[in-house]
């Protein structure tokens, strides 16, 4: 039950032992307000030790310390134990005043503040399948039913208030419903309102956008369509024997050729239908027992210079990337497996391809260069839990990491930097609570999804938000409060040998 307070830095660094707590709370001016079990509401600044300074005296009991958003730090004071019911109050924690805000008396054991401290919630005392909702302002309270018995819970990060749109380094695109069919959508990088860029008459499924944003690919209806984006030129490319199941399709660099995938991955001039050719196909053993053989090819990507693709390899059990070599017609094409199971990949611009992983049940967390051949090169860049890379301005690698391994649930995620080698590591942003969160080309800013819902078998949908964390830049796109799929445009930029 003791709360020790570290520094956090290379490595961690015990500053002091604060004891039992009924409570802490980081302020905003990054001092430490905490609530001893002896009695009492402290707080510290964690760069002076002999800085703690007492709002409450140590006579008076006091739980669930919170900072509000207007600054004021919100508590309980109880009259004898924290066991008894408290009363709220709230006060300044630059001259240290406070003062009561309510009457009504609260049971704090259990509780658990939302993220502006102005409810409360713990599971509910009448049931196992109940959670308790309750504003200690006004004493009103709910109770919430919910399917099984609550083991945990915590509340989300509030959601991020709306700035201005601003500009970004790349447009930004996504799949959302108008009129009640799936759409491609593209948000301007100038910061203009979103557009719908196909007009498909049955859903799509997946897409990809070329490097000029001049054509979209994408599946919709049982078919794979190349369109010039803002005109009526609609070319079908290939016929999918599945209309519910896409065909992941992508351009290559001068958007001359589309490689996708359909029982294997494929490759189709991007204006000539008929050419398309097979490079590798599915493995899917028909006989008993032989399940573990079972090998998918999805989400092709194409090198620079386009002569490889990487692609996703599915098994009975996880998955890993292949480099597949886009022969001339006539030449079988061999895919070579990285054996980094659970992990992603991206093409950097000097034709190496950085395979990365958060970590989970079938992976290590990882970021590796590979540079196609046969035999592969592989090297080892850096151990962190990352969920995409990219090349920034200054030749660094930009690295969106987790804080931990991938694990159930919310994340937090920062940008961290490091040498193309793997080394001088250095944390570029702070953090932030996004799902499926995509970093832009440069590295710096994010976009994401947040109120995430999903609708039966349907996709995970969400809030569109686009951040600038180094910059604490906040863009909610109010016309994409139902998007997934997320993609940016345009490409890492070419800085020379790297």
């Amino acid at each position: 039950g003791r709360v020790l307070l570290y520094q956090a830095d290379t490595a961690l660094v015990l500053q002091v032992e604060l004891g039992n707590l009924n409570g802490y709370t980081w302020l905003a001016d990054n001092r430490l307000a905490f609530a001893p079990a002896e009695g009492g509401l402290a707080l510290l600044n964690p760069e002076d030790l002999a800085s703690r300074t007492f709002m409450v005296g140590a006579e008076q009991p006091v739980s669930l310390p919170v900072q509000r958003a207007d600054g004021r730090l919100a508590f309980f004071i109880h009259d004898e134990t924290i066991t008894q019911p408290g009363y709220l109050y709230a006060g300044d924690p630059t001259d240290l005043s406070f003062s009561a805000v309510s009457a009504s008396p609260v049971i704090t054991t259990g509780m658990l503040w939302n993220p502006s401290g102005t409810r409360l919630v713990r599971p509910g005392i009448t049931g196992p399948g109940l959670i308790l909702m309750l504003d200690p302002a006004t004493g009103a309270q709910t109770e919430y039913e919910v399917p099984t018995p609550v083991v945990a819970f915590d509340w989300g990060d509030a959601p991020p208030a709306s700035d201005t749109p601003f500009t970004l380094s790349a447009d930004l695109y996504y799949l959302a419903p108008q009129a009640g069919i799936v759409q491609v959508w593209r948000v301007p990088a100038n910061g203009e309102a979103p557009q719908a860029i196909t007009s498909a008459p049955t859903d799509v499924l997946d897409y990809d956008v070329s490097l000029d944003g001049a054509q979209v690919v994408y599946s919709s209806g049982g078919g794979l369509y190349r369109q010039v984006i803002g005109t009526a030129d609609l070319t079908e490319l290939a016929r999918l024997p599945d209309p519910a199941t896409g065909a992941s399709p992508s351009f290559s660099l001068t958007g001359g050729m589309v490689a996708f995938s359909s029982g294997g991955i494929w490759i189709v001039p991007s204006t000539s239908p008929q050419e398309a050719r097979r490079l590798v196909a599915d493995s899917i053993p028909q006989a008993a027992g032989q399940v573990d053989l079972i090998q998918r090819y999805s989400r092709p990507r194409w090198s620079p210079d386009g002569l490889w693709l990487s692609a996703h390899v599915t098994f009975f059990e996880g998955s890993d990337v292949a480099l597949i070599p886009v022969n001339e017609p006539g030449v079988a094409s061999q895919p070579l497996l990285l054996n980094l199971f659970g992990t992603e990949a991206r093409w950097m611009p000097d034709n190496t391809v950085l395979v990365y992983s958060p970590g989970g049940p079938y992976s290590e967390p990882r970021v590796t260069r590979v540079q196609p051949s046969d035999p592969l090169s592989i090297s080892r860049i850096i151990d962190l839990p990352v969920l995409d890379v990219r090349l920034m301005d200054d030749a660094r690698l930009a690295l969106l990491r987790l804080p931990t391994p991938y694990g159930i649930g919310p994340n937090s995620v920062s940008v961290v930097s490091i040498q193309p080698s793997g080394g001088d590591l250095r944390q570029e942003t702070g953090a932030v609570v996004l799902t499926d969160p995509a970093l832009a080309p440069g590295g710096n800013i994010i976009a994401g999804l947040m109120n995430i819902r999903t609708n039966g078998d349907g996709p995970r949908a969400g809030q569109l938000v686009v951040t600038d964390p180094a910059r604490g830049v906040v863009y909610t796109v109010p016309e994409a409060a139902v998007a997934w799929s997320l993609q940016w445009g345009g490409q890492d930029i070419q800085i020379g040998e790297w």
